[in-house]
């Protein structure tokens, strides 16, 4: 009943094979990032491995969440995506149990999460 979103950015667009699902995508484990490890040491912490999600951003967890009844989240997100996720479901009509990781590179593209923070979240 938890679910894990993961930015888009974070894997190399070039060379990510990502499954596209939709609105989102899941992790094939094709090593040209660090989604994998994130995926595995989710897993290895009880998330489902079908409630783990690549996300183009904020807009995309609502119809997740309520397609899938989530009743936790837990994300990693640049600082403009984390204020409307707080917005959204710490504050606002959805107040979920949540928890957020900051990425250390923000852009669109190949950016960089610290381990240490999202292991923490997870």
């Amino acid at each position: 009943e938890r679910g894990l979103f993961l930015p888009h950015c974070i894997p190399p667009s070039e060379s990510c094979r990502r499954r596209k699902e939709g609105i989102h995508g899941s992790c094939t484990s094709c090593g040209s990032c660090d989604i994998a490890f994130i995926v595995e040491s989710a897993v290895a912490r009880g998330y489902d491995p079908g409630h783990i999600y690549i996300v183009g951003g904020g807009s995309a967890l609502s119809p997740i969440i309520a397609r899938n009844n989530l009743r936790a989240i837990t994300g990693i997100a640049c600082y403009r995506e984390a204020r409307l996720f707080r917005t959204a479901f710490v504050s606002g009509e959805y107040r979920l149990p949540s928890q957020m990781a900051l990425l250390v590179s923000w852009g669109c593209s190949d950016t960089t999460p610290l381990q240490e923070a999202y292991l923490a979240a997870l």
